[in-house]
C-alpha cells in the first residue's frame, strides 16, 4: 500500500511538471488559456447573480446566499479542472471511444492510478479554482457565515463529496462508450455541459419531487445548491451528502469495471493512435 501511494505521488509530480513545462515553453498561450477559462466561468455565474439582484434573491435564497452558492459552485468546478482537465481524464469517454484504453492497460501501473494522476494540471488548471476561492472569500463579507475550524472541515468534506458526485456521474455516462464507441465518444462533454449549465441555479423554489430528482438521478443539485445550504446552516443533513457521494463512487466503480471486462474481451474497432488531445 505504501509503495502504491509513493507511485501515485510520483505520477502527480510527473504530470505537474509536464503542465509547468507547457507554461514555460509557451507562456503566452498558456496564460491566454487560463484567463479565457476564468472569463468563461465568471460569465456563466454572472447571469444567475444578476437574476438574484433583480429579484432580491431567487429559489428561496437571498442575494448574499446566492453569492456564496455561486462561489462554491465555481470552487467545485475549479477542483475538477485542477485534477481532471488534462489528458482527457475528465472526459474519459474520448479515451474509451477511440480505443485508447489499450495505452493504459499495457502500462506497469494500475489503470485507476493513471486516471487519478494524469489529469493533474496545477498551472493551467488553477484559473477557475482561484475564481472560486475569490468568490468564497468575497461572500464572507456579505453573508452571515460562522467562520471556524469546524466550518472549514465541513467545507472540505462537502467539496470532496460534490467533486466525487460530479466525476462519478461523468464516468458512469462515459461507460456507454465501451459498448457504442462511435456514438458515445463525446458523451462526457455532454455530462460536463449539463453540470456547467444547471449547477448554478438554486432549487428551493421547486417542489420536493423535482428537488429529489435533481439531487439523485441527475445530481446537479448536489454540486452547489444542497452543499451550500448545509454550509449556510439551512440544512443539517451532511450525512446525506457524504452517503450520496459514496453511493455514486461505488456505482461508478462497478459499472466501469464491467465496461473494462467487456473492453478486454472485445476491444474497440475505432483505435486511434494519436493519443491524447
Amino acid at each position: 500500500m505504501v509503495d502504491k501511494i509513493r507511485t501515485l505521488i510520483r505520477m502527480f509530480k510527473i504530470y505537474g511538471k509536464m503542465d509547468l513545462l507547457w507554461f514555460l515553453r509557451d507562456t503566452k498561450y498558456c496564460l491566454m488559456y487560463i484567463f479565457s477559462d476564468m472569463i468563461s466561468t465568471l460569465a456563466v455565474v454572472v447571469g444567475v447573480f444578476l437574476l438574484a439582484v433583480k429579484f432580491d434573491g431567487i429559489g428561496g435564497m437571498t442575494e448574499k446566499e446566492i453569492i456564496f452558492m455561486l462561489g462554491y459552485s465555481v470552487l467545485v468546478e475549479g477542483v475538477f479542472a485542477l485534477f481532471f482537465i488534462s489528458n482527457n481524464a475528465g472526459q474519459i469517454s474520448r479515451t474509451i471511444g477511440r480505443g485508447q484504453m489499450d495505452h493504459k492497460m499495457i502500462q506497469p501501473v494500475p489503470v485507476w492510478m493513471q486516471l487519478a494522476a494524469e489529469g493533474f494540471s496545477p498551472v493551467s488548471g488553477n484559473g477557475v479554482l482561484l475564481c472560486g476561492i475569490g468568490l468564497i472569500y468575497y461572500s464572507f463579507s456579505s453573508s452571515e457565515i460562522n467562520f471556524s475550524g469546524i466550518w472549514i472541515v465541513m467545507l472540505l468534506i462537502n467539496l470532496a463529496a460534490s467533486c466525487t458526485i460530479m466525476v462519478c456521474t461523468i464516468y458512469i455516462l462515459s461507460c456507454t462508450a465501451f459498448y457504442a464507441p462511435a456514438a458515445a465518444e463525446e458523451i462526457a462533454s455532454v455530462g460536463i455541459g449539463m453540470f456547467e449549465s444547471l449547477k448554478n441555479y438554486p432549487l428551493g423554489g421547486m417542489n420536493k419531487s423535482i428537488q429529489i430528482f435533481f439531487c439523485s438521478l441527475i445530481p446537479v443539485g448536489m454540486i452547489a445548491w444542497f452543499p451550500s445550504r448545509i454550509l449556510l446552516g439551512k440544512f443539517d443533513i451532511m450525512i446525506f451528502m457524504v452517503g450520496t457521494a459514496a453511493a455514486f463512487l461505488i456505482l461508478a466503480i462497478l459499472i466501469f469495471k464491467k465496461g473494462m471486462r467487456y473492453y478486454a474481451k472485445y476491444g474497440s474497432p475505432r483505435y486511434s493512435s494519436f493519443g491524447h488531445r
